[in-house]
């Protein structure tokens, strides 16, 4: 989720591009062409928080087709072979059994304004491409994302504004969404699998601005009204979510608030009760990771995934890399670094039809 509001205020002014088009996913009903390879849009293992990676413009890889939800050790190659494979996302969620390559991947945005995705067995990112919504005059950055079954991907910026995005191109568009409601100005994001076994939920977390307290909430996104839930514990601040295929959603928040810069270790990982946005048992510490200046949070394969951001200097660059760091909640064992990338990742979003183990 999010750039610390202190970064946030002077990324804004760094500004954005704006222009808007239809979504859709991802269908290759051809090989690639002689001489192509997917892997070569892809970023190594080592890559550092400094250095880019070279991605071929017209090579829009979403995920693999035939990705297996275990048991796959790196995706195949798959290459989109032009625009005419383009088809129109479906409004609403069509299943996990049509969902394919959308639920293989963990999507990312970054402050940079670049959409990627994550496949976590083999380490590989992908840069699908720069995102160019509509935003307003004011140049706000992205803040949060999160991705439903069908791959749709919902995105809030730093001024409130909420954006549909194709995760298979990185076309933005507007939606009907109305800036603040029930004072949700800016919130972290997750998808979550009802309990009733049918459909998904749009879940919200709010910042806790002007002294209001961090709640839960939800988006119905057939008229993109939000509703609020409840209060979250008071030690559940800043908080980023991410669901599960299972009907879990879980938040990854700090438990070193009220810095000016960034947030500091530790921080934790809580299992949300969707009800009323109490926590369900113990959280999972985390003493060594901290938000930083940026953050973000998924589900995947049965292990958790934070993003984030570290200050450089005690301060935070408007330039950087994030930190991808695995936790294992069965053991509570933890990798980080599990692998970087050489932007800030602001948001992160995954279909609840990713694998669950």
């Amino acid at each position: 989720m999010r750039l610390f509001r202190f970064y946030a205020f002077g990324a804004a002014l760094a500004g954005v591009a704006g222009c808007g088009s239809r979504t859709g996913l991802l269908v290759v009903d051809e090989p690639p062409p002689d001489g192509v390879d997917a892997s070569d849009a892809t970023v190594p293992v080592d890559a550092g928080l400094d250095a880019l990676p070279d991605v071929a413009p017209d090579q829009f890889v979403d995920a693999p087709l035939d990705a297996a939800p275990d048991g796959v050790d790196a995706p195949p190659d798959v290459v989109d072979t032009g625009a005419d494979v383009m088809v129109d996302a479906h409004p609403v969620p069509i299943g996990c059994e049509d969902a394919g390559a959308a639920s293989t991947l963990i999507y990312l945005i970054t402050v940079q304004s670049d959409l990627w995705s994550f496949y976590p067995p083999s380490l590989e990112f992908h840069k699908i491409g720069p995102i160019n919504c509509p935003t307003l005059p004011t140049m706000p950055t992205p803040f949060s994302m999160a991705v439903n079954e069908s791959g749709i991907a919902y995105v809030v910026y730093s001024d409130g504004e909420l954006f549909r995005l194709s995760t298979a191109d990185a076309q933005c568009t507007s939606t009907s969404f109305q800036i603040d409601q029930e004072g949700f100005k800016t919130f972290g994001m997750g998808y979550s699998h009802n309990a009733s076994g049918a459909g998904e939920m749009l879940y919200v977390a709010s910042d806790d601005d002007a002294g209001v307290v961090s709640r839960l909430g939800y988006i119905d996104t057939t008229n993109f009204a939000l509703h609020t839930i409840g209060a979250f514990p008071p030690s559940v601040v800043t908080a980023e979510l991410t669901g599960t295929g299972a009907g879990d959603l879980y938040a990854f928040y700090s438990l070193s608030p009220g810095f000016e810069s960034f947030s500091p270790p530790p921080s934790a990982i809580g299992h949300i009760d969707k009800a009323n946005g109490n926590l369900i048992g113990a959280p999972i510490p985390l003493e060594a990771i901290g938000q930083g200046c940026a953050w973000a949070f998924a589900f995947w394969g049965g292990d958790f995934y934070t993003f984030t951001a570290p200050p450089v200097g005690g301060l935070c660059p408007k330039t950087g890399g994030s930190i991808v760091s695995r936790i294992n909640p069965t053991d509570g064992s933890i990798v980080s670094p599990y692998t970087t990338l050489g932007e800030q990742i602001v948001g992160a979003g995954v279909s609840t039809c990713a694998p669950q183990e």
